[in-house]
């Protein structure tokens, strides 16, 4: 990978950290959390969204959910 694209995927990972963390988190706790990720991982994540994304697996989760609630309601009844 290109040092551009590390630099935009760090920048990437900072900013969702900030976002979720406010000021709590330092520079230095995003960078040991950034150096903590399995990139083996990253890929597989990225590979089963792109997958997702294709419209080759999973669904939407209120159709999922719909589904439930009616399998529920026959079972239960309400």
């Amino acid at each position: 990978m290109a040092i551009s694209e590390q630099i935009e995927d760090f920048a990437a990972f900072a900013r969702l950290l900030a976002e979720q963390k406010g000021d709590a988190i330092t520079l230095d706790d995003v960078y040991q959390q950034w150096k903590e990720v399995d990139p083996h991982e990253v890929a597989i994540l990225q590979e089963r969204l792109d997958s997702y994304d294709a419209g080759e697996r999973g669904r939407p989760a209120d159709e999922s959910m719909a589904e439930l609630r009616q399998r529920l309601l026959a079972k239960f009844g309400r």
